[in-house]
């Protein structure tokens, strides 16, 4: 699966639960698994990518096993919903899987997008 397909999946999952708060990733209890076709070591990738280019914050968790494994809490942040919705480009590729959408939430990111 393509870099841009992952990243806009892992972005379209903190956008569904930014009420949640941090969410976990990586190696830490409760972490959110990859969906079906992504392996880990992509999902992790991700959020390390779209954290560098600041469309999430991320704060890792010290990896007290010392195997150098990422861990950490990943949330949304407004540049990244701004991406998501269209208000901005990205400034790092990232695909949207439309199938995972709503019909409102095309509708509204159609909207957006044609702004």
């Amino acid at each position: 699966m393509k870099d841009s397909v992952v990243r806009g999946c892992l972005l379209q999952v903190l956008y569904e639960r930014q009420n949640e708060g941090p969410i976990p990733f990586g190696h830490v209890e409760q972490a959110v698994p990859p969906p079906g076709g992504i392996s880990r070591r992509d999902w992790l990738r991700a959020v390390a990518q779209l954290s560098e280019y600041r469309v999430i914050d991320w704060t890792p968790v010290q990896d007290k096993s010392e195997t150098g494994l990422l861990s950490g809490f990943a949330k949304i942040n407004a540049l990244g919903i701004k991406v998501l919705e269209g208000g901005v480009a990205p400034p790092i590729r990232i695909s949207i899987d439309e199938s995972r959408r709503t019909s409102a939430d095309r509708n509204d990111y159609a909207a957006t997008a044609d702004s």
